[in-house]
């Protein structure tokens, strides 16, 4: 089961997106989580950065739930969780938590890899940073 999520991102995201993906179906054939965490650079391309716009195309809800079937499809995940933060974001602040549950490590990274991969091409529309 997929669990995706755009919000400004608390305290407790990180958490949850994890529990999500620990709880959902088939959780007793689990053998390994893979995580990824987006975080906004302070340095990019030699300057300071302050703050990223994220600009997130419409659909980005709907597209990171058919990123989410698509790699678990491909893949054989049991379980995963996407939180997509929102808004002006600080440098240093997470930008997205992407939570992979499998049976075994190697298509949990893959998957991980492939999902990152197709935000930044196909959610991420208009990034600025400042």
């Amino acid at each position: 089961m997929n669990h995706i999520k755009i919000t400004k991102l608390g305290a407790d995201a990180f958490a949850q997106a994890m529990e999500n993906v620990l709880s959902g179906p088939g959780s007793d054939r689990i053998g390994c989580v893979v995580t990824f965490t987006g975080i906004v650079r302070k340095m990019s391309g030699g300057r300071v950065v302050k703050k990223l716009h994220l600009g997130l195309a419409d659909t980005a809800e709907d597209k990171l739930r058919a990123i989410a079937d698509e790699a678990s499809r491909k893949h054989g995940i049991v379980n995963t969780a996407i939180c997509h933060n929102l808004d002006d974001l600080a440098a240093k602040s997470p930008v997205v938590y992407i939570h992979v549950s499998a049976e075994h490590r190697a298509e949990a990274f893959d998957a991980v890899k492939e999902i990152v991969d197709r935000i930044k091409s196909e959610v991420h529309v208009d990034l600025v940073e400042t």
